[in-house]
Parts: C-alpha cells; sequence; structure tokens
C-alpha cells in the first residue's frame, strides 16, 4: 500500500489558483427570515449573512425544464456556481450574484439546491443552483 497522497500538494495548489483566477463573479449568501410585524404575524424576508464572496458559474449539467406558471410558461434555469473555498451555503440559502462594488445585478438570485465543500473539494465550494425569475 503507497503511503504518497493521491494528488500531491503542488497540484493542489495549481488547481486552486487556476480556480480562483476564474472567479469574476461576485455573489452574496442570503438567509431566509422571519421577524415579528408586531400584530401577531410574521414578515418574512431575505437578509444579507455574506457579500462579496467571489466565485464563477457555468450552466448546469443537469437539464433545465419550463413549468407552467399561472397561465404562461416559465423556463427553470440550472446554474453550478463556484464560490470562494470557505464560504458557507446550503440549501437553506440563496445567491444573489453582484457587481465587484456589491450592488445587486438586475436582480439575479439563485436558489441553492446543493452544496458540496470540504474535504470532496478542497478548492472551493460547489452550488447546484435554480434561477428564480424576476418577477418584478
Amino acid at each position: 500500500m503507497s503511503t504518497c497522497p493521491l494528488i500531491d500538494a503542488c497540484l493542489l495548489e495549481g488547481i486552486q489558483a487556476a480556480t480562483e483566477s476564474l472567479m469574476v463573479d461576485t455573489f452574496t449568501v442570503q438567509a431566509f427570515t422571519t421577524t415579528s410585524d408586531g400584530s401577531g404575524g410574521q414578515t418574512q424576508s431575505w437578509a444579507n449573512e455574506t457579500t462579496g464572496v467571489p466565485g464563477y458559474m457555468e450552466g448546469s449539467k443537469e437539464w433545465s425544464r419550463e413549468l407552467m406558471t399561472g397561465e404562461h410558461e416559465q423556463e427553470v434555469r440550472r446554474w453550478t456556481i463556484t464560490l470562494q473555498q470557505g464560504t458557507v451555503v446550503d440549501a437553506s440559502r440563496r445567491l444573489v450574484q453582484t457587481h465587484r462594488s456589491g450592488t445587486a445585478i438586475t436582480p439575479r438570485y439563485f436558489k441553492v439546491i446543493s452544496a458540496i465543500f470540504g474535504q470532496t473539494v478542497d478548492f472551493g465550494v460547489i452550488c447546484e443552483c435554480s434561477e428564480l425569475p424576476n418577477l418584478s
């Protein structure tokens, strides 16, 4: 049995550097919150958890489809978004694509379906996301 690591440290550093050079997009991680409205009910909103997270996005290898919503077909677009290593995100969060200055881009919202990080992926956090429709 070999005691050599499967991937040597130099190769891993090279992969990390190449991945970081691709991170041309910036994202904000948001969490769903509820607060009392003072009348016995609750107000629901999304609050920023982490801003200015470097990342990049590409079309997902999972299929996209069109669903009927009301009387209109609405395409569900899937994306694979890779975020900077160490970003805390899970399927209860959403991502907002932002400019480097931190302002939202017309806004584009992405519901996190799943996230892979830690020992499995040492160079970033890979999120499978669906783009939420812009209803404004």
